[in-house]
């Protein structure tokens, strides 16, 4: 951990990112019949802590397909090896712990730790009172999404459904609602009003027929067309 450096955009250097490469953000709710080539061809494959031995989702032909991982260091899938590895902001936060498994998990990888302070901001950008370090505390998937916003290169977002219970609602909560309970881990309600508001429309970002129906359906919930 003495080489560990605070997340930046220079993670993707080793994958000689341009404008026109394209990194694939895969989620862990399960890919899509039209996601695994995406991914494939990638030039850079992105996923979330335990993503290669979750149950019950599908998968890549190679479950263990990862260049950089993000994680929160509670969940792990032994056999993946990462180049990078991103530490996100848990809570509670174990120092103890997340000083000694990086190593010990991925020794190989370099690693980088999200800035703190962002997360406060990711958290005040989305009006979440946690101050960046309680719950609820953007996912580890948002806090991807989050920095790669304005980061070269092209990006493929599949993998992810918020926890999507149908018609606008998410966590079984109306995306309209202004209150959610504060005992939550993850407010995904309000992550994805973000992605709507922040990259539903970039060119840069191309999200899966999936993703986007979700989105979609929210899109119109939020707009009171459903």
């Amino acid at each position: 951990m003495k080489d560990l450096r605070i997340l930046h955009q220079s993670v993707l250097d080793r994958y000689s990112v341009e404008k026109s490469r394209m990194i694939a953000i895969v989620g862990n709710a399960g890919i899509g019949p039209d996601d695994e080539e995406m991914i494939n061809t990638a030039d850079c494959v992105v996923r979330f802590n335990n993503y290669a031995t979750r149950e019950n989702v599908a998968k890549t032909s190679d479950p263990f397909k990862c260049d950089i991982l993000f994680s929160t260091f509670d969940l792990h899938s032994n056999g993946c090896k990462p180049n990078d590895v991103v530490i996100g902001i848990p809570y509670p936060f174990k120092a103890k712990e997340i000083n000694l498994k990086p190593q010990r998990w991925y020794p190989n990888a370099n690693h980088w730790m999200v800035n703190p302070y962002l997360n406060m901001e990711m958290c005040a950008e989305m009006s979440i009172n946690s101050l960046g370090h309680a719950h609820p505390l953007p996912s580890i998937g948002f806090t991807a999404l989050w920095h790669m916003r304005n980061w070269p290169g092209q990006f493929y977002v599949c993998g992810f459904n918020w926890y999507n219970t149908g018609h606008g609602q998410f966590q079984n909560h109306d995306i309209r609602n202004t209150n959610y309970p504060s005992n939550w881990n993850h407010n995904y309600n309000k992550e994805v009003r973000w992605i709507l508001a922040n990259l539903a429309s970039k060119n840069n970002f191309i999200f899966s027929s999936e993703c986007a129906r979700i989105l979609m359906t929210a899109k119109q919930v939020l707009s009171n067309r459903l």
